[in-house]
Formats: structure tokens, C-alpha cells, sequence
């Protein structure tokens, strides 16, 4: 007995000996008895990394990393230190904006706040790193955090978590041109701004204007000059309500209002040639009223000036010819006119008589670059009848033809294009002599048309077809007064009307925007003197005043002439 009682003692001995001697675990705050690690990329250059393990006495850091091989990224831990075998190790600097900024596809980091190890492993309960920075991938914003925390049930978090997201714009198609060569654009924007206006637009060619508020905005481009329009919105043009600027350009929208400009140029030519052409027609009453003869004229107004010639019909076979012609000079619009027209008709009784005529006519426009002529003809059958009780005189007309014309509407290029056209025209004359007074009061119908075909230009770009459309109608009183002039071998008239016209004008395709549907009538007067030679010339001189009631339009002036009858 007494022997087995020391060895008892000897072997608790023994045992507590051992619990004292053998080497023993560190009491970890962060409980994480294997490794925890989150990794988030920032871009392919670095990343963000915090791992903590209850290893070799304890490792955690909260660090920025290089991802690739020789990258310039900078390892940098938060605060600048981390734990290393249960020891703090400074051997990386503390986290900076600039080495976030330079190598890690971030810009403008703010709220840069890194607590980094302190003390003992043991002690430690928080390693953290939190920033803000917007990615230049995508211009959003976003809330940054490499985290551990926890000394029981220990977490570790990397994250980004979105702020703002950068605004973005687009623009949508172009619409237009309208009447003033204007096009609209709808800009749509991504969030509400306070600050998108026409100066955040990149224009070439254009000036802009712009109205809306809020996501949605109407731009009006007006091109400064005929050709290619360029618009877009640029990086950083504008910000949305938390001062997040656009970090990407808008789409550009690149389009050429040549083929606006071509159609206008068109558009405007032929209202010109049918105003023109139904102004040239030649009167026909004469034939059966028998005041047509043969005639020469020349007339001078400011700015321009105009010719005539005409035979009687041929006394056999009826044929008759006229010849006239116009031209003008305004700044630098240049316009010039020329019509001919012969015809043929037989009586079929002393008073109808039934024939048929084909016209032609140049016209030609110049306005700085731009430059359009056409040559054109028309064919068709006229009747002349009078009232056997009255005097009264009808006459008529329908006409068909096409053109040809050439058009450079820039001056840099040219092009041919054709039309067809059609033209009709009534007209009512009275005829009342009250001694040496005549009273002639008429009522003239017209209608034409001209009908741009659709061609290629030669640029490529497609001309659409388009169309214009004229209806007049005139009511009108002259007067003439033979003067007597004693002891004088000439004659003197004095001559003088009054008219009304109205009108109707409307176009077809693009020149409805050009030449929008009118309807509307103005009032003429004219009066002047008739002196006639003993030789049969005549000195012409008129005054006139055109365009009495109409809003926007007047024109007067003075013209002197010389007819040669024969």
C-alpha cells in the first residue's frame, strides 16, 4: 500500500506538468478557425481582397491587389497594416485615391476611410475600407467596403453597392424639314437633368434651340448652310439631379439636307413657270373680234424688262405666231421667261372657230450658287366663239406637255430632272362702246399643274416626286378713251382697269411644305396712255399697283413701250 500511493501522486504530477509545458492555441478575437476570403474586381488591373485565418497566430487584411502579373496597381491595406502570424505588418502602405484612380478604372474617390490592424491579434475585432468612386467603364457611382468584422461568427465583406447611375442621352431621327428648312429632333434622357440646354449639343453646320424639362427635350436644328448636319451630345454635357455628369456621348445624328434643299429649289421653279405660263398665254378673242394684228413691243421697268411679238393669222390657213419674253434682276436672283406659242384654226362659222397650238417656254433662275432652268412644251386644241345677239366673246384652251430641266443646287454639282403639266383656261369678254369710251369687262378661268418626276441625283441620294397646282380666277373691268388731239396727225387712248384675282395654290409631295395650300385673292389697277403714230407705232406708258388686299405681298411700278403694228 504504501508503495502504490507515490506513484499515484507522480502521475497527476505528471499530468498537469504536461498541461503546462505542451504549446498552446492563441485566444483568437476573429473566429475563423479556417480561412474566409472575398475578392471583388475592379477592373482588369486590381481588385479588392479582406480574408482573415486563426493561422500561425492569426492573418486579416483589408487591401487593394494587383490582378495581373507586372500591373503598376499598388498592393496597398487599409490603414497600413495588416496581421501576420498574430502581428501587425506595415509592410504595405495605407490604401490612396490615387493609386484607386490610376490603375483600378476608378475616378473622382471621395470618402476614402481605411482602419487597418491595431494591437494584437488576440484584441482585434474590425478591419475596414470604404470608399465612393465612379467606374470610367460605365460612369456609375458606386459605394465601395472591404470589411472583417465580428470576434464571434466573424464576417468578411466586399462589395460595391450602386449610388448613382450615370445619366444618359439619345437622340432620336431627325424630322423635317419644315417650311423654314428647320428639323426637329426629340433628345430622351435617361434621368431628369436641370441643366441639358442647346449648349450641351456638338453642332456642325447647325444652330439649335431647345425647349422641354425634366427626361424630354424638342431640339430645332436650322442647317447654316446647304449639306451635311452633324449633332451629338459629348461626354459631360450635363448632370442629373445628384451632379452625376453624362459619362458616355450621345448617338450622333448625321444627315444631309441636300435632298430638302434640292426639292425646295424645285418647288419654288415651278410655281414660278405656272404663274408664268398662265400669265404668257396669248388672247385669242381678237381672232373673232378682229382687233389681233400683227405687233412688236418692247417694255423697261426697274429691275427688268420685257418683249412681244405677234402675227395676225394668216388670212388662208389660219396660222398666227406670238413671241414673248421677260426678264429680271433682284439682288442676286436672277430670273428670266421666254414663251412662244403658234397655232392654227379654221372658221367653221363667222362665230366659232376651232383650231390648235403648242407652246414653248424656257425659264431660267439663278440665286447665288444655285442655278435651275427648263425647257418645255405643250400641245393642245382652242376654240373662239361669240354671241350672234351680244357682245360677247368665249374662248378656250387645254394643253398638254412635259420638260426638261437641269438643276445644281449647290453649285458644286448638276443634275436633269423632267416634269408634265397640264394646262386649261376659259374666258368671258363683254365689249360696251359709249362713244369714244370702251367698256370691257371679262371673267378668265385658269388651272395648271406641273409634276415633278422622282429621279437620283448624283450623289446618290433619292429625289422624291412632287407637285404644284394653280387655279386663278380673274374678274376684271378695262376701259379704253380716244382723246381728240386737234390738228395732230396721231391718236391718243387713255386706258385704265381694275381686277380682282383669286387664287388657289397647293402642293403635292415635299413642295407642301414649300408652297403650303393658299387660298386667297388680291385687287389690281392700272391706268396709263396709248399714243399711235402716223407710221402705226405706239408709245406705251402704264402704271400699276398689284397685290391691294393681299397680306405680304405688293408690287408696282412703271412700264414704258413700243408697239410696232403691222
Amino acid at each position: 500500500m504504501s508503495m502504490k500511493r507515490p506513484n499515484v501522486f507522480r502521475g497527476y504530477a505528471a499530468l498537469i506538468c504536461a498541461a503546462l509545458l505542451a504549446p498552446g492555441s492563441p485566444a483568437a478575437a476573429f473566429d475563423a478557425p479556417a480561412r474566409i476570403e472575398q475578392n471583388l474586381s475592379l477592373n482588369a488591373q486590381c481588385g479588392l481582397r479582406a480574408f482573415v485565418h486563426n493561422l500561425n497566430g492569426g492573418l486579416a487584411s483589408a487591401r487593394v491587389i494587383p490582378l495581373v502579373s507586372g500591373s503598376s496597381a499598388q498592393t496597398q491595406a487599409a490603414g497600413g497594416a495588416s496581421y501576420f502570424n498574430g502581428a501587425t505588418s506595415n509592410i504595405f502602405s495605407a490604401v490612396t485615391a490615387a493609386n484607386l484612380q490610376a490603375n483600378c478604372g476608378l475616378a473622382d474617390v471621395t470618402n476614402l476611410v481605411q482602419q487597418g490592424a491595431a494591437g494584437a491579434y488576440a484584441a482585434a475585432a474590425s478591419i475596414s475600407l470604404t470608399f465612393e468612386a465612379t467606374r470610367t467603364s460605365n460612369g456609375d457611382r458606386y459605394a465601395y467596403r472591404a470589411e472583417i468584422s465580428g470576434a464571434a461568427a466573424t464576417t468578411v465583406t466586399v462589395s460595391q453597392t450602386l449610388v448613382n447611375a450615370a445619366p444618359t442621352v439619345t437622340l432620336g431621327p431627325p424630322s423635317g424639314p419644315n417650311s423654314s428648312g428647320d428639323y426637329t429632333v426629340v433628345a430622351t434622357l435617361s434621368e431628369n437633368s436641370s441643366d441639358f440646354t442647346a449648349a450641351s449639343l456638338t453642332l456642325t453646320n447647325a444652330t439649335a434651340t431647345m425647349s422641354g424639362s425634366g427626361s424630354s427635350y424638342t431640339i430645332v436644328l436650322t442647317p447654316v448652310t446647304d449639306g451635311a448636319v452633324n449633332a451629338s451630345v459629348q461626354k459631360g454635357a450635363f448632370t442629373d439631379s445628384g451632379g452625376l455628369g453624362n459619362w458616355f456621348a450621345s448617338n450622333t445624328l448625321s444627315f444631309s439636307n441636300t435632298v430638302e434643299k434640292t426639292q425646295k429649289v424645285i418647288a419654288q421653279f415651278m410655281q414660278t413657270r405656272a404663274n408664268q405660263l398662265i400669265s404668257s398665254q396669248p388672247d385669242l378673242t381678237g381672232f373673232l373680234s378682229g382687233s389681233d394684228t400683227g405687233a412688236l413691243n418692247m417694255t423697261v421697268t426697274e429691275g427688268g424688262g420685257a418683249f412681244g411679238f405677234a402675227s395676225a393669222p394668216d388670212k388662208g390657213n389660219g396660222v398666227w405666231a406670238r413671241l414673248s419674253g421677260s426678264w429680271s434682276h433682284e439682288s442676286d436672283r436672277k430670273t428670266s421667261y421666254a414663251f412662244g406659242v403658234i397655232g392654227s384654226h379654221v372658221n367653221l362659222s363667222p362665230d366659232l372657230l376651232v383650231g390648235g397650238m403648242i407652246e414653248f417656254d424656257f425659264l431660267g433662275q439663278k440665286e447665288g450658287a444655285t442655278r435651275v432652268d427648263g425647257n418645255g412644251w405643250l400641245i393642245g386644241p382652242y376654240f373662239v366663239a361669240r354671241s350672234p345677239a351680244h357682245p360677247l366673246f368665249f374662248e378656250g384652251r387645254f394643253l398638254y406637255g412635259q420638260t426638261k430641266n437641269d438643276i445644281s443646287p449647290l453649285g458644286t454639282y448638276s443634275d436633269s430632272f423632267e416634269t408634265q403639266r397640264l394646262l386649261t383656261q376659259f374666258k368671258v369678254t363683254g365689249e360696251i362702246a359709249q362713244g369714244r369710251t370702251t367698256w370691257m369687262p371679262s371673267l378668265q378661268l385658269s388651272y395648271t399643274t406641273d409634276t415633278q418626276r422622282a429621279y437620283t441625283d448624283g450623289l446618290g441620294n433619292f429625289i422624291p416626286e412632287q407637285g404644284f397646282e394653280l387655279t386663278q380666277a380673274e374678274l376684271g373691268l378695262d376701259v379704253r378713251h380716244e382723246v381728240l388731239l386737234p390738228r395732230s396727225r396721231g391718236r391718243l387712248e387713255l386706258t385704265g382697269g381694275l381686277s380682282f384675282v383669286g387664287s388657289s395654290a397647293k402642293g403635292s409631295g415635299y413642295a407642301s411644305l414649300v408652297v403650303p395650300e393658299y387660298a386667297g385673292g388680291r385687287g389690281k389697277v392700272k391706268a396709263g396712255a396709248n399714243y399711235t403714230l402716223p407710221n402705226g407705232a405706239v408709245l406705251v406708258m402704264d402704271v400699276y399697283n398689284d397685290g391691294i388686299g393681299a397680306a405680304g405681298y405688293e408690287s408696282y411700278g412703271a412700264q414704258f413701250g413700243f408697239n410696232l403694228m403691222f
